[in-house]
């Protein structure tokens, strides 16, 4: 989202800026319906950017707690794993500003039109849809699926895919 608001900014200000690609976002009056996160959403947040489910997300018996976010990060291999405390802290207060900037209306309409890479693989929000993008650009709206999940995006070997899909959209070879 901010992608698309910095070029809105800039093309609207006659700069050149070439091809506008959305990893798996969507615009903010998708996210409107939703509370405002808490802590335990920023550490189901942090968990799906490494790729992993949270363990009893929908169980109240099972707090998600930032030691087991943690301790499961370490299992996993994640770099995310050798995080300082602090700055895990830090994480958790990002994701949490970041779900609450997703909803703030977006500053203007895109002049030009975007791609939207979206991660295919099962998610438990429904209600996301690439196409509403179309409400905020003038041009063409275009959707590329990919069989992965949003943390996925940017790990080997769909982050190679992805790069792909970017140097396609600069006019660079693939190579």
């Amino acid at each position: 989202m901010a992608a698309h608001a910095v070029a809105a900014l800039a093309r609207s200000d006659g700069q050149s800026v070439g091809s506008v690609t959305l990893l798996d976002a969507y615009p903010p009056e998708q996210w409107h319906h939703l509370a405002e996160p808490t802590e335990t959403d920023a550490l189901v947040g942090i968990l799906r950017l490494a790729g992993l489910d949270a363990p009893g997300e929908n169980d109240a018996d099972t707090p998600l707690s930032r030691p087991v976010v943690a301790d499961l990060l370490r299992r996993s291999g994640s770099a995310l794993a050798s995080l300082p405390p602090r700055v895990l802290d830090g994480c958790v207060a990002s994701v949490i500003e970041a779900t609450r900037l997703v909803r703030t209306p977006l500053p203007r309409g895109l002049p030009g039109g975007l791609t939207v890479v979206v991660a295919t693989a099962p998610r438990p929000e429904t209600h996301l849809d690439p196409d509403g993008w179309a409400g905020h650009v003038e041009g063409e709206v275009r959707i590329v699926p990919l069989a992965a999940t949003h943390g996925q995006l940017v790990r080997r070997p769909v982050a190679s895919t992805v790069a792909g899909i970017i140097a396609e959209g600069m006019g660079i070879a693939a190579g």
